[in-house]
């Protein structure tokens, strides 16, 4: 008599479950899970991030605005990284693809860079509300290093 387990039946569902085979087959299915499983926490992470920039923007807490910005783009790096691992497979043209490689690099940095000019800019908006000219400094410095964050990433490909 067979007996199952429900929560295994269930769980067969949502979860990739290794198949018999050869070793490589059961290592490349184990790696798909390990994909799946690490892009659903990136996309919890940028959910948690998303939720507690609202919250930060509703209280006017600039560093909380900042850290939440940071965790919501960290969760979509982690979630977007992982659907990505055939970019970090050495080919035949190891030029191509550290050059692929490098795009990715300066494609993440400045979305880096985009989302650290636009929190100074609404951190910069606050500061004039609340006329706090020690925040006006702090938002201007903030977007001043989103820009040049923006820019070098922009020119990587003449530096590297």
């Amino acid at each position: 008599m067979k007996m199952t387990i429900p929560l295994l039946a269930a769980a067969s569902s949502w979860l990739p479950v290794p198949t018999s085979g050869s070793p490589e087959h059961i290592l490349h299915d184990l790696l798909l899970i390990f994909e799946t499983w690490i892009g659903r926490i990136g996309g919890v992470v940028a959910f948690v991030g998303a939720v507690k920039l609202a919250g930060a923007a509703r209280s006017e807490d600039e560093r909380e605005v900042i850290q939440s910005a940071f965790t919501m783009v960290a969760g979509f790096m982690i979630s977007i990284s992982v659907g990505q691992w055939a970019l970090f497979k050495i080919g035949s043209d190891p030029d191509t693809e550290f050059q692929s490689i490098m795009n990715f690099i300066g494609a993440w940095t400045s979305k880096v860079g985009m989302a650290v000019l636009l929190f100074g800019s609404i951190n910069f908006g606050f500061s004039i509300k609340d006329n706090n000219a020690t925040s006006k400094v702090l938002a201007i410095k903030a977007m001043a290093t989103g820009g040049i964050i923006v820019a070098v990433s922009g020119t990587l490909s003449s530096f590297v």
